[in-house]
């Protein structure tokens, strides 16, 4: 392949420029790290620098990954890999490697990913990048640690620790000595784990973090917790959670306050329990933690039960289930991507194999020629046996050819055996959502019928009030009046119906208020009404409004979506 041209010295220094400001934004899907970008990708394409080029799409690989892209990521990855490969840049393929096991890994793809890591690894080491090195290290750490390989899991922690020692950045080795305690731990070597974070903890206090340490202390208590030092281990729980207070970390105090709320229910304190249990839901729902959102929800429904409140714990066990719809979702739809993902590779691989022997049969018999034309120039006598060889020799390798075509064609019968399976799995993944789309609309026709029994209710005792002269019925036939009002106002109904539409619908409420910020929750809950195909009519009874205010906030959704006249609200809403 042609090499790339160097840069312009000027060039060099705008485009080193704008790379070097890209790291800065690297974790953050902004404007500013697209600008800085495509000003650097401009450059290298204008001077065919593509060294350059693959840098900028590792970079756009690393936002897209942070930003749980998954797919797109891969795709950046895989054309820097290309590029590094054909330019022997073992460092830059090394990285590729590694952030495509993380893509993998993040998709529920642990055994692939682990074979990426592998991959890595030598050419870590063929370039002496020892962050690198120690990165993958860790990670094989980690699963012979959870492999029950604790022995070789100890040696791996260890040589990376003292692989990084001496670097001034220490996040990556205090990563490495928090899983080397947590091994500790769990091979019962308390003590030792144990010293480990108390080294840790005056690390980190004495260079004033506020980021790692409430993690440490909350290592530290779970492992006091477990040694039966419960006290203690409170008293560790409380200094991380009043650091993360203060930082905000709403994603360890998701943790930290259902950890908290455990210990007080274990302990018989419900009450708090139920303090710490409904702050932890307020963060996992702020994060959408799902599954942290499910265990607090459990434990709060258990709570509920346990003091008698039985409504409420049937009401969060309704909640745990449409939570649990929406993970599902989640690892289906995680499970196809790695599915497809792993597909492709496959078959490029596949066909890069094929081109790469049709190449080399190609190259053969080009080098049979000129031998045999050689041949044939010098010994003349001998060109009827060289002719003979040559077509023996060429049939073999067409039936080599053909055979590998053969077993070619099957691999793409079975990768089309696969789609099929895929595309019926979408199928059923596309009829549940149906169904629960039709789920939706029973809930919003039963709010309409109960809205509509209320409404005839209240007129009749409104009809009574004017025909009873008795001050005390009066006052009776008004309370009456009041509770049917403040049931109607009642938001249960209203909630369960945004939970479950929210479930099924996961990005309608995002995409709308991403393009029209201007639209208010009123008008969002409108737009889902009519999403599920629900009338005017129907939605006036829903909300308790007249027929002309359904047709106010029609015409206010129809300014500020900027629809024109001819255009159906209805069929824009069904784009979503």
């Amino acid at each position: 392949m042609e090499r790339s041209n160097p840069l312009d010295p000027n060039d060099t220094s705008l485009f080193n420029h704008y790379l070097s400001q890209a790291h800065h934004y690297e974790a953050e899907n902004h404007d500013t790290l697209h600008y800085l970008l495509d000003q650097a990708e401009k450059i290298a394409k204008d001077q065919n620098y593509e060294k350059g080029l693959a840098e900028v799409l590792f970079i756009r690989g690393n936002s897209l990954y942070h930003n749980n892209q998954y797919r797109g990521a891969l795709e950046k990855y895989s054309t820097a890999l290309k590029i590094a490969d054909s330019h022997d840049l073992l460092l830059l393929k090394a990285r590729c490697l590694e952030r495509m096991a993380s893509v993998h890994l993040a998709t529920d793809d642990p055994h692939y990913a682990l074979r990426l890591y592998y991959e890595s690894l030598p050419l870590f080491e063929g370039v002496n990048y020892k962050p690198g090195i120690a990165r993958v290290y860790n990670i094989i750490g980690v699963y012979k640690t959870e492999t029950g390989k604790y022995d070789s899991a100890e040696l791996v922690f260890n040589k990376a620790i003292e692989m990084i020692s001496d670097r001034p950045t220490n996040t990556e080795l205090i990563n490495l000595e928090g899983n080397l305690a947590y091994l500790y731990e769990r091979t019962g070597r308390i003590e030792e784990a144990s010293d480990i974070y108390h080294q840790l903890e005056e690390d980190l206090i004495s260079s004033k973090d506020s980021i790692i340490l409430p993690v440490i202390w909350y290592n530290h208590a779970m492992l006091l917790q477990n040694a039966g030092k419960d006290q203690l281990g409170m008293q560790y729980l409380n200094k991380s959670i009043r650091i993360s207070e203060i930082t905000n970390d709403t994603s360890l105090l998701t943790e930290l306050y259902q950890n908290k709320g455990d210990q007080f229910l274990n302990r018989g304190r419900y009450d708090s329990a139920v303090y710490y249990m409904d702050k932890s839901l307020i963060c996992a729902s702020a994060i959408d933690n799902v599954s942290a959102a499910i265990d607090a929800l459990i434990m709060l429904a258990r709570l509920d039960s346990i003091k008698g409140d039985y409504k409420n714990a049937l009401l969060k066990s309704r909640q745990v289930n449409t939570l649990k719809d929406t993970v599902f979702k989640r690892k289906l739809r995680n499970g196809l991507m790695s599915s497809e993902l792993r597909y492709e590779n496959e078959r490029n691989s596949a066909l890069l194999e094929l081109k790469q022997a049709e190449l080399q049969a190609t190259e053969r018999q080009k080098l049979i020629y000129l031998i045999l034309v050689g041949v044939a120039i010098l010994f003349v006598v001998l060109a009827g046996i060289v002719v003979i060889l040559q077509r023996k020799n060429f049939l073999k390798s067409k039936e080599l050819i053909e055979s590998r075509l053969e077993i070619q064609n099957l691999k793409v019968i079975k990768y089309q055996k696969e789609e099929e399976i895929n595309r019926l799995t979408i199928k059923n993944f596309t009829d549940e959502l149906k169904m629960k789309d039709r789920e939706l609309v029973n809930i919003a026709l039963g709010m309409e019928q109960k809205n509509e029994l209320l409404n005839s209710i209240n007129q009749k005792i409104n009809l009574l009030l004017s025909r009873v002269s008795s001050p005390e019925n009066i006052e009776i036939i008004k309370e009456i009046s009041s509770a049917i009002k403040l049931k109607q106002l009642e938001s249960s109904e209203t909630d369960l119906f945004n939970q479950r539409f929210s479930a099924i619908h996961e990005d309608f409420f995002i995409k709308l208020k991403a393009l029209y910020p201007s639209l208010t929750k009123t008008d969002l809950r409108f737009c889902a009404y009519l999403k599920i195909n629900l009338s005017s009519d129907q939605i006036a009874n829903i909300q308790n409004v007249t027929n002309e205010a359904i047709r106010k906030t029609r015409y206010r959704i129809r300014k500020k979506l900027g629809l024109k006249p001819e255009n159906s609200l209805e069929d824009y809403i069904s784009e979503f």
